[in-house]
């Protein structure tokens, strides 16, 4: 009788075993694996926002930089949850991506931490004129925004420069 009583013993303590490993990774690993999944996945957004923004400005720093009229295309991927402004009066393109975990190093321009953001700075000299489409008219002065709520990536832009030095880009929204 002994014998089966500490089979029974055995049994129950393998069960209770299982039942705390399996509680623990309920309330230890999983919300840890799931936060690290979110942060991962701002950071690759923002790394996206802020690789297609400095794409736009190089292109338009380039384009002005010629002494004639000039062109080029550039397909940009604008990432979800993610805003793209041409501010004309301001002479810069500047990106705002909305993350949910705090990140380091991520800018926080307009003291929104649920916002990561950033400015390029243009040449000065540049007279930049965002056309509508691509970009849309904002409730922010002076800028226009291409908002990837309403784009499909990736985004085609056309940057040019005309005989007068004005930068213009144009694109589709499709």
């Amino acid at each position: 009788m002994e014998h089966t009583v500490k089979k029974g013993q055995t049994s129950i303590e393998f069960m209770l075993l299982i039942v705390i490993t399996l509680l623990y990774i309920q309330t230890v690993i999983n919300p840890n694996v799931n936060e690290a999944l979110s942060s991962v996945s701002d950071t690759t957004r923002v790394s996206q926002a802020r690789l297609a923004t400095e794409k736009l400005a190089n292109a338009v720093n380039f384009v002005a930089a010629s002494n004639s009229e000039a062109k080029t295309t550039i397909n940009l991927f604008i990432p979800d949850r993610t805003i793209i402004y041409c501010d004309e009066s301001k002479n810069r393109i500047r990106y705002e991506t909305a993350v949910d975990q705090n990140i380091a190093k991520c800018g926080v321009l307009d003291n929104n931490p649920a916002n990561c953001d950033k400015n390029f700075e243009l040449n000065p000299l540049i007279n930049l004129q965002c056309a509508v489409p691509p970009f849309n008219i904002t409730i922010i002065p002076g800028a226009k925004v291409i908002d990837s709520n309403y784009v499909s990536n990736p985004v085609t832009l056309y940057v040019e420069r005309d005989s007068l030095g004005t930068v213009t880009i144009t694109g589709n929204i499709s």
